[in-house]
């Protein structure tokens, strides 16, 4: 996925999901790019969002809207530590198994 699209995808996401149309601000911008530097993934971040857009609507604000991705921002980086943690020891994994060629012989030999 190239740069643009990144932006534009969590743009419209984060659209969507508030129920009307915004365009986001320079500040909105420049978090999106902050996630991109981070290393943060596409779907990690659409999932930060979902996850802090549904706690906004279950509160019950009424007629209230999240005017800007920053309020996503918490949500965003709590999903992006949790799969970061959910990764743990994967390279390893993966670097054993190519050495071996077989899943099952690097579970025989253990860590190396």
């Amino acid at each position: 996925m190239n740069y643009y699209n990144y932006f534009t995808e969590i743009e419209e996401h984060f659209v969507r999901r508030r129920g009307k149309h915004l365009l986001i601000s320079p500040m909105d911008w420049g978090l999106i790019a902050t996630w991109r530097d981070a290393g943060v993934p596409l779907h990690v971040a659409l999932r930060g969002i979902d996850i802090a857009m549904d706690n906004f609507f279950s509160a019950g604000r009424g007629h209230s809207r999240v005017n800007s991705l920053c309020y996503c921002h918490d949500s965003v980086m709590s999903e992006y530590a949790s799969h970061l943690e959910s990764r743990v020891g994967e390279h390893a994994r993966s670097r054993r198994c190519v050495d071996t060629g077989d899943p099952a012989s690097a579970k025989r030999k253990g860590p190396t």
